[in-house]
């Protein structure tokens, strides 16, 4: 059962609709890299790099990918001439929009097709294992969102982090 539903919201929900977006197909690594730029505007590589947990050249190879497709804009930082800062373009930012939205909608119109008393064992079932698999002291920096201003205060990553320091 986990095996399938795994597979349906990483495929189903995700990677269809990367494949579907905008000047071809956005890859898994450039669909986080484009989801951490929106949050951070004006990030450094490195930052990229330190967010999505690769090296250095990684992150530059996505970018260099993502500049060639025309979702992100590589500009000099004008307080160092030695680093870039990376923001999305405007039609990264549409298609990245475009996809979430796509995908939200989609979740939950599934969710809403459930009874009220089964959506409310889906919201306690997965607020009960995430609080079980963040316990593990690697498992919230591996799946951070890095959401940076989106962050919510009841972010179940945070929780755990604050438990893991008492």
């Amino acid at each position: 059962m986990f095996d399938v539903f795994t597979r349906f919201m990483h495929r189903s929900l995700t990677l269809r609709l990367l494949g579907q977006a905008g000047k071809g197909a956005i890859t898994w690594p450039q669909w986080e890299a484009l989801n951490y730029v929106r949050r951070h505007v004006g990030c450094s590589v490195s930052d990229l790099a330190k967010g999505l947990l690769v090296s250095q050249p990684a992150a530059t190879k996505l970018i260099d990918r993502l500049v060639l497709k025309g979702y992100t804009i590589r500009e000099e930082n004008p307080s160092d001439r030695r680093a870039c800062r990376v923001s999305l373009s405007p039609v990264g930012m549409v298609v990245v929009d475009s996809i979430a939205r796509q995908r939200n909608q989609r979740l939950s119109g599934l969710v809403q097709q459930m009874d009220v008393r089964t959506q409310a064992a889906l919201a306690n079932g997965l607020s009960g294992f995430l609080e079980k698999a963040l316990a593990d002291k690697g498992t919230p920096e591996e799946v951070c969102l890095h959401c940076g201003p989106e962050h919510e205060p009841e972010c179940p990553v945070s929780r755990a982090r604050t438990a893991l320091k008492e």
